[in-house]
């Protein structure tokens, strides 16, 4: 457990060195407002009701839902490391291979802590059934498919990624190892059941809102393919750096052969799923060709294999073998900290607050009613804000107004460049357009100016709808220092007592340990089920864990049990960790004692 503890204490350590209250990463406040509506609403009102199940279970350990989050985010960060070295453990590496190979996949799970929570919701279990699929029996297989359909729930796209993985590994071993060939597609199969079975269940409930919920899906509903190609290419090309890949991939080459059996199989087949993934993202920019890179751990795990076999192969020149993996190594994990180090939280204490205090008052409004909050900016990056603010908005907001929230940026009529006057155009239009549907049969939407949203940029006439231009113009009553809302609005209601603003270092620094523990507890049992090897069902109980609670979230959800509630959160808990310790106990008993 050394190595959680380090892992836990590279994560945390960044909150607590920087005061940090809120989980980091441009898409954390995503989350935030997905577990909050959906623990009102139902799950399927999100994109991905796996995490969000998780999510809505995990907020419930004490520490309040944004200090969950951020939990959760450095939880997985160690669980990552854990199930990597579990894998490189059952390639048959030494205790030197599987320790490395778990610091190098959990510091490159950076990548992916940083506010990309159902990659990693998906990564941890997805690592743990390929180190199940290497065991020879009905139960493994049955066990990896359903780990992995709890994966998928979580993020259903990467899901797609997997059994890529899955069916290229089995192809390969079609010759020599073919039962492993059946039971990659068979957890594969099972897998894809469990996704179809839940998508089907979220038939049943409100619609999935579907807003813009980052600046790619901006452009990518205003049409605007060219900017988001140009944005995915620039995104690589400056993050290329941070992935030291020109240290990672020739060490991973150097171990070709290293890793033995069905972990050598499946790591080589995820590292061709990465750079077929890379390849085509930049040739179509159909995806962020960047984001197979930051899922590529086959690539760090088969980097401790090679670092291991330079000093071994080069025996005769050990210091300088040492000196070379030693520097390639530190490389490794020096990209990954410099990165780590740039992170930060996209909300703001004040924005919050602002929007807190804000809601108390549009809270009096009829149900329905819009809130619309203008947004602006001389920026170029006007999409990024736009799209940002919207998160932190909803993530502030009382769970039942999530629905009613519009933002609404006029583009400027002057101030910007030719150059970024298509996509100001594009998003004002568009914003305004979506405001203007919403206040058409609804009762008079709120219009809520938040000073430190917007610059003071006259308008363009030809950009904002005559209707929507009175609103906007209407009369102001000042609650507070740069906070206004509609005149019309009278009074306040009392503040909520639960909300984004309820979190702090303290709780978040507390909150990656706790649930790490939380899920090694709700999912040992369930490892130890699965697997004889004890190191093993250790290192995997986090993704044990993680699969339990997604799955039992999701039953629970579906049957009425919403997560809003503490009750509903506490007793999913216990019901999937009794349960993963009744099976390990009924099966201790079935198994026949030795002879005196």
């Amino acid at each position: 457990m050394a190595l959680a503890v380090a892992l836990l204490v590279w994560f945390v350590g960044l909150f607590a060195l920087r005061g940090f209250r809120f989980p980091v990463g441009p898409d954390a406040p995503v989350y935030l407002w997905w577990t909050r509506l959906s623990g009102v609403e139902g799950l399927s009102s999100v994109e991905r009701p796996g995490t969000m199940a998780l999510l809505g279970v995990l907020r419930w350990t004490g520490v309040g839902l944004p200090a969950a989050v951020a939990g959760v985010e450095c939880a997985l960060g160690a669980g990552v490391g854990l199930g990597a070295a579990a894998l490189a453990r059952a390639g048959r590496g030494s205790r030197v291979v599987w320790v490395l190979a778990g610091a190098l996949a959990g510091t490159f799970a950076t990548h992916l802590v940083a506010g990309y929570v159902s990659n990693l919701v998906f990564a941890v279990p997805f690592i743990a059934v390929l180190v199940v699929l290497g065991s020879p029996s009905r139960r493994s297989t049955i066990a990896a498919a359903i780990v992995l359909g709890a994966a998928a729930l979580a993020h259903p796209l990467f899901f797609a990624v997997g059994v890529g993985v899955l069916l290229v590994a089995g192809a390969l071993a079609f010759g020599s190892a073919r039962d492993e060939t059946w039971r990659a597609v068979g957890a594969s199969a099972g897998g894809g059941a469990i996704l179809g079975l839940g998508f089907l269940s979220m038939l049943a409930g409100p619609s999935i809102l579907r807003v813009d919920t980052s600046q790619d899906a901006f452009l990518r509903r205003a049409g605007l393919g060219d900017t988001l190609a140009h944005a995915y290419r620039d995104r690589l090309i400056h993050r290329w750096t941070r992935y030291v890949q020109w240290a990672s991939v020739p060490l991973a080459l150097f171990a070709a052969s290293r890793p033995e059996g069905w972990v050598r199989r499946v790591l080589w087949a995820w590292f061709a799923v990465t750079a077929v993934g890379v390849l085509v993202g930049v040739a179509t920019t159909w995806f962020p060709p960047d984001r197979f890179l930051t899922f590529g751990f086959a690539i760090p795990i088969l980097a401790a294999f090679g670092v291991v076999a330079i000093i071994e192969r080069w025996r005769r020149r050990r210091r300088l073998a040492i000196a070379v993996a030693s520097a390639l190594t530190v490389a490794m994990v020096a990209g990954a900290g410099i990165a780590w180090l740039r992170e930060k939280p996209y909300l703001g204490t004040a924005a919050v607050g602002d929007v807190v205090l804000a809601s108390r008052y549009a809270a009096t409004s009829p149900p329905a009613s819009p809130w619309i909050f203008p947004v602006n900016s001389p920026s170029s990056r006007i999409s990024f804000l736009a799209t940002r603010l919207q998160n932190v908005i909803r993530a502030s907001v009382p769970p039942d107004r999530i629905r009613d929230v519009y933002v609404v940026a006029p583009a400027p009529a002057v101030g910007i460049s030719t150059d970024d006057r298509r996509e100001w155009g594009a998003l004002a239009r568009l914003y305004a357009s979506d405001a203007a549907r919403a206040a058409a049969d609804r009762p008079a939407p709120v219009v809520i100016d938040i000073a430190g949203f917007h610059a003071r940029l006259r308008a363009r006439p030809d950009v904002c709808d005559p209707p929507m231009c009175v609103a906007l113009a209407a009369p102001r009553r000042t609650i507070d220092d740069g906070v206004a809302v509609s005149a019309g609005v009278a009074s306040a209601a009392p503040r909520p007592a639960d909300t984004t603003l309820d979190s702090s270092t303290t709780r978040v620094v507390v909150a990656g340990p706790l649930v790490l523990v939380v899920l090694f507890v709700a999912g040992f049992g369930w490892s130890a089920f699965v697997l004889r090897d004890r190191t093993h069902a250790v290192a995997l109980a986090p993704a044990f864990g993680t699969a339990a609670i997604v799955l039992g979230g999701v039953i629970a959800d579906r049957l009425g049990m919403r997560l809003s509630s503490a009750a509903h959160g506490l007793l999913v808990l216990a019901l999937v960790t009794i349960a993963g310790y009744g099976a390990l106990l009924a099966e201790r008993r079935r198994r026949p004692h030795p002879a005196p």
